[in-house]
């Protein structure tokens, strides 16, 4: 194992969650990166019912805050609810990149404020994998772990 990944494992919870959530931010940026060079998608077709559905582009930023400010988040758990099952049905499709961001602070936000059981690692690899093939994965996590 990778010695930045022995020192994030070896973290608390509450340190763990510092890093996630700095994690999150460049998600967030790559997030509308991708948005605002049009490689996502802000509609899609549902396959089950055959409606059109139009994404918030705002809904990463929005659940973000929610888990710095420590809020209920009940709205934006509801308003993910659509966009995820169409990722998973792959009704809304676009690149791996832009859907690990979106995963990355969805995760985040399912486990700091919907509290719910999602792996560690799982958020830290989304997070990283969205910097895209080939980026410098290692500096992100050091400076990440280092700073919190």
């Amino acid at each position: 194992m990778n010695e930045i990944a022995k020192k994030f494992f070896a973290l608390s919870e509450g340190v763990k969650k510092k890093v996630h959530i700095s994690m999150a931010e460049p998600s967030l940026n790559n997030w509308k990166s991708f948005v605002e060079n049009g490689e996502v998608p802000l509609s899609y077709r549902e396959s089950v019912v055959g409606t059109v559905q139009v994404v918030d582009p705002e809904l990463p930023e929005r659940a973000l805050e929610a888990i710095k400010s420590q809020s209920s988040g009940e709205k934006i758990a509801k308003d993910y609810q659509e966009p995820i099952c169409s990722m998973q049905d792959e009704d809304w499709v676009f690149n791996d990149d832009a859907q690990m961001a979106y995963y990355a602070i969805y995760n985040t936000f399912s486990k700091y404020v919907e509290h719910k059981e999602i792996d560690d690692w799982v958020i830290v690899n989304q997070a990283l994998s969205s910097l895209g093939q080939g980026a410098d994965i290692f500096t992100p996590l050091k400076q990440a772990v280092e700073q919190c």
